[in-house]
């Protein structure tokens, strides 16, 4: 287990992304939602982004705060350097990074809004830098019951890779 903490964290403008494989998948997901707030659920089909699967997390939202990975790529680090399909935010053994993705999903959960967080933080093996996109998805078309997540690393110390 490492010690997680948050150096600096902000939001960036959704349509300010510096990473191709963001900026895709933010572009695959406008074109899934249309003119609607939210893309469906039933629209999103990770084979249609066979390039970025390995650093897509589909997350089903169960309860306020409750977050269980359907879908985690095989590319996705964490601090506890584990697959984390099938488990929820609060199964990371390192218990503050998971109150940061916890923080984060929940705030997209709340409104519907997608966002794009710049984070620099600090584990046992050195800096830890990345960049989160948390995109709301629906399968009634009203409420927020689902997230397409992806991150970039900027700086990850080796040992965080799966």
């Amino acid at each position: 287990m490492t010690d997680f903490q948050v150096i600096e964290e902000h939001l960036v403008p959704i349509d300010r992304i510096p990473d191709a494989g963001l900026t895709a998948l933010v572009s695959y997901w406008e074109r899934k939602k249309g003119g609607r707030p939210f893309a469906l659920r039933r629209d999103i089909d990770p084979a249609d982004i066979p390039g970025l699967l390995g650093n897509i997390r589909l997350v089903d939202i169960e309860a306020q705060n409750v977050f269980r990975f359907r879908l985690y790529g095989t590319h996705a680090t964490n601090p506890d350097q584990r697959d984390m399909t099938g488990l929820t935010t609060g199964d990371y053994e390192d218990k503050a990074f998971g109150e940061v993705v916890t923080r984060h999903y929940a705030e997209v959960a709340a409104d519907g809004v997608a966002r794009r967080w710049h984070i620099k933080a600090r584990v046992d093996a050195g800096e830890y830098e990345y960049l989160r996109v948390v995109l709301p998805i629906s399968r009634n078309e009203k409420t927020v019951d689902a997230l397409l997540v992806h991150s970039a690393r900027l700086k990850n110390p080796f040992v965080l890779w799966r």
